[in-house]
Order: structure tokens, then C-alpha cells, then sequence
């Protein structure tokens, strides 16, 4: 009987071991997810107390252990805030890191997204980067990411999809979004990267670990995302023809067609571009 009750006083002792220990994981997660944050975002872990502020101090971040110890509930709120994060991913409770936002068929909704951007910040502080398959894909999206460079030097990033980059009515909104960044001065470069990359990320289920040096640290073949707007060869590059040319001629004729609304216009006037579409629609006919 006795040795009974040991018994089963030691599996209970075991059991609620396991939970503690399961308990402090969690929380070694969050404080282990915070500072993986700010690395990816461009703030290394002694610059954490200034950036992050809320009394931490450079004790505090020595290692995740003592980082752990003063972390409240402000200074999660404030880190995801300062970043552009769900707190539920940092919590643990979501793979969504960042939220998306979606601007096909809506050109005029994304030009209301950058004068927002603008009224609180200066486009010398705002770029962008257009990532896109390396080859064609039916099924994949492009991401259009747009980075800022808060005054204390750390990043926060702003995810724009929902556009098939080998759709023609896709690439066409695409292209208008790309022209309203440039004609308010946020320059927008492209690079193509591979399938699987760009469909891990493109999702923002990834936590963006550019480091210190943000987007430019993206590996790929760089192009001029602008000829989007001003280029028919580079406007009409991979976009899947569909069956008698479909698909070229409705990209051309979407594209005139917002030109014509005025949103084509990248202040990139090297050339007239509305009649080279022309011409090159009235080629493919």
C-alpha cells in the first residue's frame, strides 16, 4: 500500500514537472522569439534597451534567461507595434507574422495606402522591392514589399500581394501600384527569385531575416521593376499568353486602358510610352 501511494506520488511529482518545464519552454520562446524579431528588423541585441526602451537595460539582453525575466506585456505590445507584427505569432499561437494587404483591381486604394505612408513619414524613408518568380508560374504570387526606416534605425516592412505574376489582369494593377510608388519618389526595384523562395515568404508566414542591411540583402537577378510602366517587352515578360493571344492582348489593353486614368504615370518619361503599348498591341493583333 505504502509503496502504492510512492508510486503514485512520484508519477503526479513527474507530471507536473513536465508541465513547468513545457511552461518555461513557452516562455523561453517568447523572450528567444523577441530578440530573433529585432535581429530580423535590424537591431542587434545591445541596441534592443534603446530601441525597445521600457527600462530594459543591457543586463537584461545579455542573454534570453535574464531577457526573460523583464519582459511584460508592454514591451511585447510595443515590439509588435514597432516591427508590424501579430502578437500572436509572437505569442506562439499563429504562423501569421505579418498581415497582408491586397490592392488587385484597387490602384486607387493603394494610392490612399502610400499617402497614408507619406502623412507620417518622408519617402526618403520608404523603398521597395517587387520580388517575382524566376520563371513563370500559373499559380504564384509576386510580393510587393514596402520598407521603412524608423528614426532609430530598425525596419518595418509592409506586405503587399494577392497579384498572380503571370496573369495578365494581375500584372496590369500590378503595374500601377509600381507607378504610384515611383511618382511619389519611393523607388521600387525588382528581383527574381526562385519559386519556392518567393512562395514562403510571399504569404508572411516567414519572419523577414534581412538584418541589418533590410532589403537589399535579398539574393537575386536584379531588373528595372519601373519598365513595368513604361516598357512593353519588360510590361509583357512571362505573362502566360493564353490561347490566341489572349492574355497579351488584355494585359496591353488594361494597361492603356489605366494609363488613360492616369495611373501609369511613373514620372519615368523617357520615351512616349503610351504609343509604344499601341504599337506593340497592334503587332500581337
Amino acid at each position: 500500500m505504502i509503496f502504492g501511494e510512492i508510486s503514485a506520488f512520484i508519477s503526479i511529482a513527474e507530471k507536473i514537472k513536465g508541465i513547468l518545464k513545457k511552461s518555461h519552454n513557452r516562455d523561453e520562446l517568447i523572450s528567444t522569439r523577441l530578440i530573433n524579431l529585432c535581429n530580423a528588423h535590424g537591431v542587434a541585441r545591445y541596441q534592443i534597451p534603446a530601441v525597445l526602451g521600457n527600462s530594459i537595460t543591457h543586463d537584461d539582453v545579455k542573454s534570453d534567461e535574464s531577457f526573460l525575466r523583464v519582459i511584460n506585456e508592454k514591451i511585447l505590445n510595443d515590439a509588435c507595434f514597432m516591427f508590424g507584427v501579430n502578437r500572436d505569432w509572437l505569442d506562439g499561437a499563429s504562423k501569421k507574422v505579418y498581415d497582408s494587404k491586397h490592392f488587385y483591381k484597387s490602384p486607387q486604394k493603394f494610392n490612399n495606402f502610400i499617402s497614408e505612408l507619406l502623412s507620417s513619414t518622408n519617402a526618403q524613408s520608404l523603398s521597395g522591392i517587387l520580388i517575382t518568380p524566376l520563371s513563370m508560374c500559373r499559380n504564384t504570387e509576386s510580393l510587393l514589399l514596402i520598407q521603412e526606416v524608423v528614426s532609430d534605425g530598425y525596419y518595418r516592412y509592409y506586405f503587399c500581394n494577392g497579384w498572380i505574376f503571370s496573369y495578365w489582369k494581375s500584372r496590369a494593377y500590378l503595374s500601377a501600384c509600381i507607378a504610384t510608388c515611383w511618382r511619389n519618389d519611393i523607388f521600387v526595384h525588382g528581383v527574381k527569385v526562385k519559386t519556392n523562395y518567393l512562395d514562403k515568404i510571399a504569404t508572411g508566414e516567414k519572419l523577414l531575416d534581412f538584418g541589418s542591411a533590410g532589403i537589399a540583402n535579398i539574393n537575386g537577378i536584379r531588373w528595372h521593376a519601373v519598365d513595368l510602366t513604361s516598357c512593353p517587352d519588360t510590361y509583357l515578360d512571362g505573362i502566360d499568353p493564353e490561347q490566341g493571344n489572349f492574355g497579351l492582348i488584355s494585359a496591353l489593353s488594361l494597361w492603356l486602358e489605366l494609363e488613360e486614368k492616369g495611373y501609369m504615370n511613373s514620372n519615368n518619361h523617357l520615351f512616349n510610352s503610351r504609343k509604344e503599348f499601341i504599337a506593340k498591341l497592334n503587332n500581337i493583333k
